[in-house]
């Protein structure tokens, strides 16, 4: 499949990036994101598992305070942009003084301070249950009370299941969930669900996409 020719709302992600991405329905998630998070000037906020993205320098230029965290062992920055794809730690502070980026596993991040919203672009349905459980409770304490949470998550066709592939790998045979343990362990983290909604079909996309959002309770 060729690279999406879709456009960002910020005329400067594609040049600092360096390319579209490969996957289709990041053209509908995107802007989903974007809207709901316009609003942002002198918010902290923090990406989990942020690979190689335009949304933290959107936020950035429009006034937010952007934090990225992601564990990955293919360190971007070093290799020739015309290999990158979505996959992969970046160091979006090495192009973007405004943003801060951690190579770090989640379970380990420690700011020292909670953040007005957090998101994550499909990453946690990616992980084994197990850790993704442990990534949402993180969340739940990162967030100040009354902090935001995005989420948009893959979702096997027609289905409510949890995609359980991670760059080609099966993550969980059996047992790797559903939305409703996902509403669940949202819960157990303190977290409220504020709503709810699925795109199904999109024409190129392997998956559907779930979107969720939620709040810190007080």
């Amino acid at each position: 499949m060729t690279r999406s020719c879709c456009k960002t709302s910020s005329p400067i992600a594609a040049p600092k990036i360096g390319f579209f991405p490969r996957t289709v329905i990041r053209t509908h998630e995107y802007p989903w994101f974007a809207t709901r998070m316009a609003d942002c000037a002198q918010q902290k906020i923090l990406d989990v598992g942020a690979g190689v993205c335009c949304l933290p320098f959107w936020l950035a230029d429009r006034g937010a305070v952007v934090t990225t965290v992601d564990k990955h062992s293919s360190l971007r920055n070093s290799q020739p942009r015309d290999t990158w794809n979505e996959w992969g730690f970046l160091d979006y502070g090495a192009i973007d003084p405004r943003i801060t980026s951690h190579n770090i596993d989640f379970g380990t991040f420690d700011p020292g301070h909670c953040y007005d919203m957090i998101y994550s672009v499909s990453v946690i349905e990616h992980m084994p249950a197990t850790v993704r459980r442990a990534v949402i409770t993180r969340i739940g304490l990162l967030l100040r009370p009354g902090g935001r949470l995005l989420l948009s998550l893959d979702l096997c066709p027609g289905s409510t299941d949890l995609w359980n592939m991670n760059e080609g790998q099966l993550v969980d045979a059996d047992n790797h969930g559903t939305l409703a343990e996902i509403r669940s362990e949202l819960a157990a983290a303190g977290l409220s669900l504020g709503s709810e909604s699925n795109l199904c079909g999109m024409p190129l996309s392997r998956t559907d996409v779930a979107y969720l959002t939620a709040t810190k309770s007080a």
